[in-house]
Protein backbone atom coordinates (compact mmCIF):
# COMPACT_ATOMS: atom_id res chain seq x y z
CA UNK A 1 0.00 0.00 0.00
CA UNK A 2 2.62 2.42 1.04
CA UNK A 3 4.35 1.42 -2.44
CA UNK A 4 1.68 2.44 -4.12
CA UNK A 5 0.95 5.96 -2.46
CA UNK A 6 5.00 6.37 -3.16
CA UNK A 7 4.64 5.90 -7.13
CA UNK A 8 1.35 7.38 -7.37
CA UNK A 9 3.20 10.67 -5.75
CA UNK A 10 6.14 10.27 -7.80
CA UNK A 11 3.74 10.25 -11.07
CA UNK A 12 2.00 13.39 -9.83
CA UNK A 13 5.46 15.51 -9.09
CA UNK A 14 6.14 14.68 -12.94
CA UNK A 15 2.92 15.44 -14.19
CA UNK A 16 3.38 18.94 -12.51
CA UNK A 17 6.96 19.23 -13.57
CA UNK A 18 6.45 18.49 -16.95
CA UNK A 19 4.18 21.09 -18.41
CA UNK A 20 7.30 23.22 -16.98
CA UNK A 21 9.28 21.64 -18.90
CA UNK A 22 7.39 21.59 -22.49
CA UNK A 23 6.84 25.37 -21.57
CA UNK A 24 10.75 26.28 -21.70
CA UNK A 25 10.75 24.49 -24.83
CA UNK A 26 8.42 25.91 -27.09
CA UNK A 27 7.88 29.70 -28.30
CA UNK A 28 4.57 31.03 -29.47
CA UNK A 29 4.10 32.60 -32.96
CA UNK A 30 1.78 34.96 -31.67
CA UNK A 31 0.69 36.49 -35.37
CA UNK A 32 1.22 35.61 -38.73
CA UNK A 33 0.20 38.08 -41.84
CA UNK A 34 0.76 37.07 -45.25
CA UNK A 35 2.44 33.99 -46.84
CA UNK A 36 4.45 32.49 -44.25
CA UNK A 37 5.65 28.62 -43.53
CA UNK A 38 7.51 26.91 -40.69
CA UNK A 39 9.46 23.69 -40.27
CA UNK A 40 9.85 21.75 -37.10
CA UNK A 41 13.09 19.99 -36.08
CA UNK A 42 10.98 16.55 -36.41
CA UNK A 43 9.92 17.04 -40.11
CA UNK A 44 11.61 17.15 -43.26
CA UNK A 45 9.66 19.97 -44.86
CA UNK A 46 7.88 23.32 -44.35
CA UNK A 47 4.05 23.47 -43.67
CA UNK A 48 1.88 26.98 -43.55
CA UNK A 49 2.55 28.79 -40.45
CA UNK A 50 0.09 29.41 -37.74
CA UNK A 51 -0.77 31.06 -34.48
CA UNK A 52 0.19 28.17 -31.90
CA UNK A 53 3.70 27.19 -29.76
CA UNK A 54 6.37 25.74 -31.59
CA UNK A 55 9.04 23.76 -30.20
CA UNK A 56 12.62 25.21 -29.89
CA UNK A 57 14.73 24.24 -33.44
CA UNK A 58 11.55 25.40 -35.58
CA UNK A 59 12.58 27.31 -38.40
CA UNK A 60 10.59 30.56 -40.13
CA UNK A 61 10.04 31.88 -43.37
CA UNK A 62 8.11 35.17 -44.16
CA UNK A 63 7.30 35.42 -47.85
CA UNK A 64 7.74 39.01 -49.34
CA UNK A 65 5.12 41.43 -47.63
CA UNK A 66 5.12 38.54 -45.04
CA UNK A 67 4.96 39.46 -41.06
CA UNK A 68 5.52 36.58 -38.17
CA UNK A 69 5.46 38.03 -34.86
CA UNK A 70 6.47 35.28 -32.05
CA UNK A 71 7.47 35.77 -28.41
CA UNK A 72 9.20 33.57 -25.30
CA UNK A 73 8.79 33.24 -21.79
CA UNK A 74 5.88 35.52 -22.73
CA UNK A 75 8.94 38.36 -22.58
CA UNK A 76 10.88 38.43 -25.49
CA UNK A 77 9.18 40.09 -28.70
CA UNK A 78 10.51 39.70 -31.71
CA UNK A 79 9.07 40.36 -35.97
CA UNK A 80 10.73 38.90 -38.60
CA UNK A 81 9.75 40.68 -41.81
CA UNK A 82 9.79 38.90 -45.08
CA UNK A 83 11.30 37.82 -47.25
CA UNK A 84 13.34 35.91 -44.76
CA UNK A 85 13.86 32.96 -42.73
CA UNK A 86 15.01 32.33 -39.05
CA UNK A 87 15.65 29.85 -36.77
CA UNK A 88 14.39 29.74 -33.53
CA UNK A 89 16.86 27.75 -31.21
CA UNK A 90 17.78 27.13 -27.75
CA UNK A 91 20.74 28.49 -26.07
CA UNK A 92 24.11 27.04 -26.20
CA UNK A 93 26.07 27.40 -22.94
CA UNK A 94 24.37 30.09 -21.03
CA UNK A 95 21.65 31.54 -23.19
CA UNK A 96 17.82 31.28 -23.12
CA UNK A 97 17.66 31.26 -26.82
CA UNK A 98 19.44 31.66 -29.71
CA UNK A 99 18.19 33.04 -33.02
CA UNK A 100 19.88 32.54 -36.26
CA UNK A 101 18.72 35.00 -39.03
CA UNK A 102 19.80 34.18 -42.46
CA UNK A 103 18.11 36.90 -44.47
CA UNK A 104 14.87 39.46 -43.82
CA UNK A 105 13.89 41.99 -41.34
CA UNK A 106 14.64 41.28 -37.92
CA UNK A 107 13.12 43.27 -34.49
CA UNK A 108 13.96 42.43 -30.92
CA UNK A 109 11.71 43.88 -28.04
CA UNK A 110 11.72 43.11 -25.09
CA UNK A 111 12.80 44.59 -21.19
CA UNK A 112 13.56 43.55 -17.76
CA UNK A 113 14.76 39.96 -18.49
CA UNK A 114 16.88 37.85 -16.43
CA UNK A 115 20.01 39.19 -17.14
CA UNK A 116 22.34 40.48 -20.01
CA UNK A 117 22.87 37.38 -22.11
CA UNK A 118 19.80 35.91 -21.82
CA UNK A 119 19.14 36.10 -26.10
CA UNK A 120 21.87 35.65 -28.86
CA UNK A 121 21.23 36.79 -32.35
CA UNK A 122 23.37 35.47 -35.34
CA UNK A 123 23.30 36.65 -38.43
CA UNK A 124 25.95 36.99 -41.38
CA UNK A 125 29.15 37.60 -40.23
CA UNK A 126 28.61 38.73 -36.90
CA UNK A 127 26.82 37.80 -33.70
CA UNK A 128 24.68 40.48 -31.45
CA UNK A 129 23.80 39.68 -27.50
CA UNK A 130 21.37 42.15 -26.70
CA UNK A 131 21.41 43.61 -22.83
CA UNK A 132 18.82 43.24 -20.58
CA UNK A 133 16.49 45.15 -22.17
CA UNK A 134 16.73 46.43 -25.97
CA UNK A 135 14.56 47.67 -28.97
CA UNK A 136 17.19 46.81 -32.45
CA UNK A 137 16.18 45.88 -35.82
CA UNK A 138 18.56 43.39 -37.71
CA UNK A 139 18.05 43.68 -42.00
CA UNK A 140 19.95 41.20 -43.67
CA UNK A 141 19.93 41.25 -47.41
CA UNK A 142 22.21 39.07 -49.98
CA UNK A 143 23.92 41.24 -52.58
CA UNK A 144 25.87 40.31 -55.29
CA UNK A 145 29.16 38.30 -55.43
CA UNK A 146 28.35 35.91 -52.83
CA UNK A 147 28.04 38.84 -50.14
CA UNK A 148 25.60 39.30 -47.44
CA UNK A 149 24.66 43.19 -45.79
CA UNK A 150 23.63 43.28 -42.05
CA UNK A 151 22.43 46.76 -40.94
CA UNK A 152 22.06 46.76 -36.87
CA UNK A 153 20.02 49.94 -35.78
CA UNK A 154 19.16 50.66 -31.84
CA UNK A 155 16.19 52.54 -30.39
CA UNK A 156 16.04 51.44 -26.91
CA UNK A 157 19.09 49.55 -24.58
CA UNK A 158 22.44 47.79 -25.70
CA UNK A 159 23.55 45.33 -27.17
CA UNK A 160 26.89 43.75 -27.60
CA UNK A 161 28.12 42.76 -31.28
CA UNK A 162 31.35 40.74 -32.47
CA UNK A 163 32.53 39.29 -35.49
CA UNK A 164 35.70 37.33 -36.61
CA UNK A 165 38.38 39.66 -35.64
CA UNK A 166 36.22 42.46 -34.41
CA UNK A 167 34.20 43.38 -30.84
CA UNK A 168 31.93 46.20 -30.23
CA UNK A 169 31.55 46.57 -26.72
CA UNK A 170 28.45 48.66 -26.82
CA UNK A 171 25.93 49.51 -29.80
CA UNK A 172 23.44 52.25 -27.95
CA UNK A 173 20.29 54.24 -29.19
CA UNK A 174 21.25 56.32 -32.00
CA UNK A 175 23.96 53.53 -33.17
CA UNK A 176 24.08 52.12 -36.51
CA UNK A 177 26.04 49.92 -39.00
CA UNK A 178 26.34 48.17 -41.71
CA UNK A 179 28.26 44.54 -41.67
CA UNK A 180 28.96 42.78 -45.73
CA UNK A 181 30.55 39.58 -44.98
CA UNK A 182 31.32 37.43 -48.34
CA UNK A 183 29.77 33.63 -47.45
CA UNK A 184 32.99 32.12 -47.68
CA UNK A 185 34.53 34.36 -44.55
CA UNK A 186 37.38 35.62 -46.57
CA UNK A 187 35.68 39.51 -46.59
CA UNK A 188 34.24 41.71 -43.60
CA UNK A 189 33.79 45.00 -44.34
CA UNK A 190 32.35 47.50 -41.21
CA UNK A 191 30.52 50.64 -41.82
CA UNK A 192 29.88 53.49 -39.55
CA UNK A 193 25.89 55.06 -40.28
CA UNK A 194 24.72 56.83 -37.16
CA UNK A 195 26.75 57.77 -33.68
CA UNK A 196 30.24 57.35 -31.75
CA UNK A 197 31.07 53.91 -30.54
CA UNK A 198 34.42 51.86 -30.17
CA UNK A 199 35.26 48.97 -32.18
CA UNK A 200 37.94 46.15 -31.14
CA UNK A 201 40.20 44.75 -33.77
CA UNK A 202 41.92 41.66 -33.03
CA UNK A 203 46.42 42.16 -33.62
CA UNK A 204 47.30 38.95 -32.31
CA UNK A 205 48.01 41.00 -28.83
CA UNK A 206 46.63 40.79 -25.75
CA UNK A 207 45.09 44.48 -26.07
CA UNK A 208 43.55 44.91 -29.26
CA UNK A 209 43.68 48.23 -31.42
CA UNK A 210 40.72 50.44 -30.74
CA UNK A 211 39.13 52.35 -33.02
CA UNK A 212 36.45 55.23 -32.54
CA UNK A 213 33.84 54.60 -35.84
CA UNK A 214 32.09 57.35 -36.85
CA UNK A 215 29.75 57.54 -39.88
CA UNK A 216 30.98 56.68 -43.38
CA UNK A 217 34.07 55.69 -41.35
CA UNK A 218 34.84 52.06 -42.53
CA UNK A 219 36.79 48.77 -41.47
CA UNK A 220 37.84 46.13 -43.96
CA UNK A 221 38.88 42.62 -42.82
CA UNK A 222 39.99 40.50 -45.44
CA UNK A 223 41.24 36.84 -44.97
CA UNK A 224 42.88 34.61 -47.10
CA UNK A 225 45.15 30.86 -46.91
CA UNK A 226 48.69 31.17 -47.07
CA UNK A 227 50.48 29.63 -50.24
CA UNK A 228 53.09 28.56 -48.39
CA UNK A 229 51.97 27.22 -45.31
CA UNK A 230 48.48 26.89 -45.67
CA UNK A 231 47.40 29.05 -42.60
CA UNK A 232 45.03 31.92 -42.81
CA UNK A 233 46.82 35.62 -43.17
CA UNK A 234 44.60 38.26 -41.84
CA UNK A 235 44.68 42.18 -43.57
CA UNK A 236 43.18 44.75 -41.66
CA UNK A 237 42.46 48.37 -43.12
CA UNK A 238 41.12 50.91 -40.94
CA UNK A 239 39.95 54.12 -43.21
CA UNK A 240 38.14 57.34 -41.05
CA UNK A 241 35.19 59.18 -41.75
CA UNK A 242 37.17 61.80 -44.02
CA UNK A 243 38.84 58.95 -46.39
CA UNK A 244 42.19 59.40 -44.57
CA UNK A 245 43.65 55.80 -43.47
CA UNK A 246 43.99 55.49 -40.10
CA UNK A 247 45.60 51.96 -39.53
CA UNK A 248 46.71 49.20 -41.67
CA UNK A 249 47.94 45.73 -40.75
CA UNK A 250 48.31 42.38 -41.60
CA UNK A 251 48.97 39.16 -38.76
CA UNK A 252 48.60 35.30 -38.49
CA UNK A 253 46.23 34.52 -35.93
CA UNK A 254 48.05 32.95 -32.75
CA UNK A 255 51.67 33.89 -33.84
CA UNK A 256 52.34 37.12 -32.89
CA UNK A 257 55.53 37.02 -34.53
CA UNK A 258 54.07 37.02 -38.37
CA UNK A 259 52.75 40.58 -37.99
CA UNK A 260 52.99 43.50 -40.84
CA UNK A 261 52.35 47.23 -39.90
CA UNK A 262 51.52 48.72 -43.21
CA UNK A 263 51.73 52.51 -43.69
CA UNK A 264 49.11 54.70 -45.06
CA UNK A 265 48.50 57.52 -47.19
CA UNK A 266 45.38 60.21 -47.64
CA UNK A 267 43.21 59.10 -50.20
CA UNK A 268 41.59 60.42 -53.54
CA UNK A 269 38.59 62.32 -52.21
CA UNK A 270 36.62 60.98 -55.65
CA UNK A 271 38.46 57.46 -55.74
CA UNK A 272 35.51 54.68 -55.57
CA UNK A 273 34.97 53.68 -52.11
CA UNK A 274 36.25 49.92 -52.46
CA UNK A 275 39.10 51.30 -54.64
CA UNK A 276 40.06 54.09 -52.64
CA UNK A 277 39.80 51.58 -49.58
CA UNK A 278 42.63 49.38 -51.40
CA UNK A 279 44.42 52.20 -52.15
CA UNK A 280 45.00 53.24 -49.06
CA UNK A 281 47.63 50.86 -47.61
CA UNK A 282 50.80 51.18 -50.08
CA UNK A 283 53.23 52.80 -48.80
CA UNK A 284 53.87 56.22 -47.42
CA UNK A 285 56.35 58.19 -49.63
CA UNK A 286 57.79 60.56 -46.80
CA UNK A 287 59.45 57.27 -45.08
CA UNK A 288 60.93 53.97 -46.59
CA UNK A 289 58.66 51.25 -46.30
CA UNK A 290 59.96 47.73 -44.85
CA UNK A 291 60.58 45.29 -47.26
CA UNK A 292 58.05 42.83 -46.06
CA UNK A 293 55.21 45.40 -46.48
CA UNK A 294 52.19 43.62 -48.65
CA UNK A 295 49.85 45.36 -50.93
CA UNK A 296 46.75 45.42 -50.23
CA UNK A 297 44.64 42.68 -51.02
CA UNK A 298 48.11 40.34 -51.22
CA UNK A 299 49.03 38.79 -47.83
CA UNK A 300 52.81 38.33 -46.88
CA UNK A 301 53.96 34.92 -47.98
CA UNK A 302 54.69 34.30 -44.32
Amino acid sequence: MMNNRLTALAASLLLAATPLLAQDALFRVISVTGDSQVKRPTLASFEQASARMYPLGTTLRAGAASEVVLSYNNNYIFTLTGPGELLVGAGVNGPLLQLVLSQGRLNASFVKSTGDGDVVIDAPGLTCVPGSEIGMTIETTREAGGMVSSTLTFDRGAARVSGPQFNIPALRVGNSLRVLSALDRSLTRITGLLGEFPVQLDNNTEIPMEFTMKPNAAIKITRQLSAVTGREGVSILIINENGVGHASYSFVPGDPVLFVDGALRPLPKDADDDEAADAQAQPNQNQPAPAADPVWGEFPTF
